[in-house]
């Protein structure tokens, strides 16, 4: 197996300057070029969990995430790699499918192995389950009070999709949510969009079903038996749908569709997260967006604070602002 004094005699320099070069510390240009130049030669490739072993340090961050599989969060675990990659940490990336069992393990093996630190955006009861000294920033939720938080201001999202759906022009607002998702995140953009329907007398309801994730076709199932109640009982055209996601909002716009309802002139949507599919992805849904971005440059920095003890004060709760994304699911404001 090739090593790093491999290297070195191949690149006629010290194996101290090889290892400065693989730190990315300062070497000669030319010492640089003929380093780069035997690495490809002889194909080497560093044994990097050995090194930080002998450092005592990683540069190995976990991020769990529920899911890739919607447009929101496939941008922010891209978003959370690129700041990652500025702190020149590397990211390890695991995928729970929204399961506890599955995030514990992830948790067990991040501790295990240990890895610089985790960051999680986890709607289960996660975090309680950190060593004491593991550096942990949560996205969204931590129950604990122990660990640094980043989210968006979710309270403000409710008030800002209600609001936006009175000045298109909706007669009566509803918020669809799910039955036993226990999240701050959640209840904030219902509050925050209770609180402006009942402070400006608008007529609005509440729907919940089960939770689309785990159960699919009776979340599905439940919005159909929503909006046909809604079409039967005339209630339904006119009306403003404020989903927690974009990911019902989607479903019922397709459901909708297959009951020939125009949207938006008969009924309008928002969702919640404006996730983007592509860099250059214009989305249908209008959605409340989330500062992805700037959500997962918050955590990082949170995080790397927290590997160099910078922290001081409370733990931090931070809230960042939400924007409104135009889709074609509402009208233009009346």
């Amino acid at each position: 197996m090739v090593n790093m004094n491999d290297v070195a005699r191949e690149a006629k320099v010290s194996r101290g300057t090889v290892s400065n070069y693989l730190n990315k510390e300062r070497v000669l240009p030319e010492s640089a070029t003929r380093i780069k130049a035997a690495i490809s030669k002889l194909h080497y490739v560093r044994n990097a969990a050995a090194a930080e072993m002998r450092t005592q340090s990683s540069r190995y961050v976990v991020f769990i995430t529920p899911t890739v599989w919607t447009p929101f969060f496939a941008e922010l675990t891209y978003h959370i790699q690129k700041a990652l990659n500025q702190k020149n940490y590397k990211m390890i990336l695991c995928v729970s499918n929204s399961r506890y069992d599955e995030e514990r393990e992830y948790v067990e093996m991040a501790q295990e192995q240990k890895v610089a630190g985790i960051i999680s955006i986890s709607y289960s009861q996660m975090n309680r389950h950190v060593a004491p000294g593991m550096p942990l920033v949560s996205i969204e939720k931590d129950v604990t009070g122990l660990f640094p938080m980043v989210s968006s201001d979710n309270y403000s999202g409710g008030q800002l999709a209600a609001a936006t759906l009175k000045q298109s022009g909706a007669k009566r607002q509803y918020f669809l949510g799910a039955t036993h998702l226990e999240s701050a995140a959640m209840q904030a953009r219902y509050d925050g969009f209770k609180d402006y329907c009942e402070e400006h007398n608008i007529e609005f309801d509440i729907f919940k079903v089960p939770e689309i994730k785990d159960e699919k076709s009776l979340a599905l199932k439940g919005i159909s038996v929503m909006l046909n109640q809604l079409a039967n009982s005339n209630k339904l055209i006119g009306s403003g749908i404020f989903t927690m996601s974009d990911e019902y909002g989607m479903a019922v716009y397709r459901q909708l569709q297959d009951m020939k309802v125009p949207v938006p002139a008969a009924v309008q949507i928002i969702g919640f997260d404006g996730g983007r599919a592509t860099a250059s992805d214009t989305p249908l849904l209008t959605s409340i967006r989330q500062p992805v971005s700037e959500i997962a440059r918050t955590a990082v920095d949170e995080f790397n604070k927290m590997i160099h003890h910078q922290l001081e004060g409370p733990v931090p709760r931070i809230q960042l602002p939400i924007s409104l994304y135009q889709g074609q699911t509402t009208q233009e404001s009346k």
